[in-house]
């Protein structure tokens, strides 16, 4: 072998180590690898449910059930019209009921999807900066068990703290990859703990809840068109 072709050799040799090593580097700098790139905002908002209305309708369900007008399941008909009036008079928004019910079935799948992804080995989610990092194998293997997933291939959901309230549960799921879910329970608790407070003021664009018996179905029909009743006078 002449001196020209072994420098030829060992330059080949060298290309594709090289090779080898920038695509090692750039599978560790990769991210989700999706054919066709996605937003969160195009996967949680739409031409209909505006991130605004979608955080109001948040908001309002939050408050009703931190007053108490309804606990753990789907809201009733009346809970969902009275947030339909608060979206009409913030936003000017206008939804049926049919529609009010299928956003909270959507909210209930963010719930889901997420709480399923922080119980998953492999990834970690910073609730300070609410991050989501995994090496590219375990997204991939996400995306393909729930194609739903994508929304949160780069940070969590935006209103994980509330979304809590729309699960079957009330319990805090706790995060086991979390990098400091200590910090994230105290902050979440203080949160609501403050919210419930404004919840009980007059301030509060709601009435004062009222304790009534928990056997007492009619009376909540009643009590909820009060709230509609006193909410429409105060904006219209």
């Amino acid at each position: 072998m002449s001196l020209v072709e072994g420098s030829k050799g060992l330059l080949g040799l060298w290309g594709f180590f090289l090779r080898r090593f920038k695509s090692k580097t750039r599978m560790l700098r990769m991210g989700p690898r999706l054919s066709n790139p996605i937003t969160q905002d195009e996967c949680l908002y739409d031409d209909l449910w505006s991130k605004k209305a979608d955080s109001t309708f948040i908001d309002v369900l939050v408050e009703l059930n931190l007053l108490g007008d309804w606990k753990v399941g789907r809201p009733s008909p009346s809970i969902f019209n009275y947030t339909r009036l608060v979206l009409i008079a913030e936003h000017e928004a206008y939804f049926n009921l049919q529609e009010l019910g299928e956003r909270f079935e959507f909210l209930h799948k963010r719930y889901s999807v997420f709480s399923w992804m922080l119980h998953k080995h492999g990834l970690r989610h910073c609730f300070q900066s609410n991050i989501l990092t995994a090496p590219v194998a375990i997204w991939d293997d996400k995306f393909e068990s729930n194609p739903f997933s994508v929304a949160y291939q780069h940070s969590g959901d935006p209103r994980w703290g509330d979304l809590r309230f729309i699960g079957d549960t009330q319990d805090v799921v706790q995060d086991r990859n979390s990098t400091n879910v200590v910090a994230g329970a105290h902050k979440d608790t203080s949160h609501h703990t403050a919210l419930q407070h404004l919840c009980s003021t007059r301030n509060s664009i709601f009435p004062p809840h009222h304790t009534r018996p928990s056997d007492a179905s009619s009376e909540e029909s009643v009590n909820t068109q009060s709230m509609l009743e006193e909410y429409a006078q105060l904006k219209f």
